[in-house]
C-alpha cells in the first residue's frame, strides 16, 4: 500500500478538526437555536439541519485565524437558518417578527458567549481544587451515586457531606468571579 496522497491526509485532519471544535461546542449550539425557536423539537431538527450545514461549509471557518471563533461561526450559520425556518412558516402565530428575531438573536449571541467563559473558568477552578475536593465533585455529581451513597462509602453522614459539598461550592464560585474579573485568565 502506498502513502495516502497529502489532500486525503490534509482533508483527514480538516475532518478531525471539525469533529472535535463540533463536539466541544455542540452543547452552546443547541442552546443557542432553542433559545431562537418555540419548542424543543423544532430546536432539535433545526440543529441537526445547522450541523449538516456547519460540516459542509466548514472549509469557510478558518482556525487559523485568532480573530475566528468556531462557537459564534456555528451561531452566525444557525441564525440565519432559523431565520429561514422561521420566514417559511410564518403563517403560524407562534412566530416572531423579524424585529424581535434579531433582538432574540443577539442576546442569545452575547449568551452563549457568556455561558461559554463561565464554563472554562469552571474548567480551570477545578483544575485548581485539591485532588480530594476535586474527587468529590465529581463523584456527587457526574457520577451514578446519591449524595448518600457517597456520604455512606466515606463514612460520614449525608448532612456532614452536603455542607462540605457546599464549601467546595462556593470556593468554585468565588475562583469563577475572579477568573471572569480577571478577563478568564487564571
Amino acid at each position: 500500500m502506498g502513502n495516502a496522497s497529502p489532500s486525503v491526509s490534509s482533508n483527514e485532519t480538516r475532518n478531525e478538526q471539525f469533529v472535535s471544535l463540533f463536539v466541544r461546542n455542540q452543547w452552546a449550539l443547541f442552546s443557542y437555536i432553542f433559545s431562537l425557536l418555540p419548542s424543543w423539537a423544532d430546536a432539535e431538527d433545526m440543529f441537526q439541519q445547522t450541523s449538516m450545514i456547519l460540516w459542509r461549509k466548514f472549509e469557510q471557518f478558518d482556525q487559523k485565524d485568532p480573530q475566528s471563533n468556531f462557537v459564534h461561526w456555528a451561531c452566525q450559520i444557525a441564525r440565519f437558518e432559523v431565520l429561514n425556518y422561521m420566514k417559511k412558516n410564518r403563517r403560524d402565530r407562534h412566530v416572531f417578527s423579524d424585529t424581535l428575531f434579531e433582538m432574540l438573536a443577539e442576546e442569545g449571541m452575547s449568551e452563549t458567549a457568556r455561558l461559554e467563559n463561565e464554563r472554562r473558568a469552571l474548567a480551570g477552578c477545578l483544575d485548581q481544587l485539591q485532588t480530594g475536593h476535586r474527587r468529590l465533585i465529581q463523584q456527587c455529581y457526574a457520577g451514578k451515586d446519591s449524595v448518600t451513597q457517597v456520604a455512606q462509602w466515606m463514612g460520614c453522614t449525608p448532612n456532614s457531606l452536603y455542607k462540605r459539598l457546599h464549601r467546595i461550592r462556593i470556593a468554585l464560585l468565588r475562583c469563577i468571579e475572579q477568573t471572569l474579573a480577571a478577563g478568564g485568565k487564571l
